[in-house]
């Protein structure tokens, strides 16, 4: 999670210092994380934007309080934007999640795949 220094979020270190907050996600990014961890409106806004700088300049423009994505698409964002010295990564809140891969069993190039 990230958010700018002036942000009344800006100290948070559990989800529910987070109540009231609009965040934004990319559309096409899951949202299983924040269901997990109770971040579902009413609690929070969420927003969905078409990509990840939508987001940032959401954040920046003072339309969202919150930007919700993992680090390594956050780092790669900041390495060709730029903007990172300007927002904060809200590291109390980060999370370890684990991805699991299906096939079918009758799917042999799925299931070999899948074990990789």
């Amino acid at each position: 999670m990230y958010t700018l220094p002036d942000s009344p979020f800006y100290d948070a270190s559990v989800e529910i210092d987070l109540v009231g907050a609009r965040l934004c996600r990319p559309a096409a990014m899951h949202t299983y994380d924040l269901l997990e961890d109770g971040m579902i409106e009413p609690s929070i806004a969420l927003e969905t934007a078409t990509d990840l700088a939508k987001c940032f300049e959401n954040l920046q423009n003072g339309i969202v309080d919150i930007v919700s994505v993992n680090g390594l698409t956050a780092d790669i964002y900041f390495a060709s934007a730029g903007h990172s010295h300007q927002i904060i990564e809200l590291t109390s809140l980060a999370a370890v999640h684990t991805v699991h891969a299906i096939a079918a069993n009758d799917n042999a190039e799925g299931r070999s795949r899948s074990s990789i």
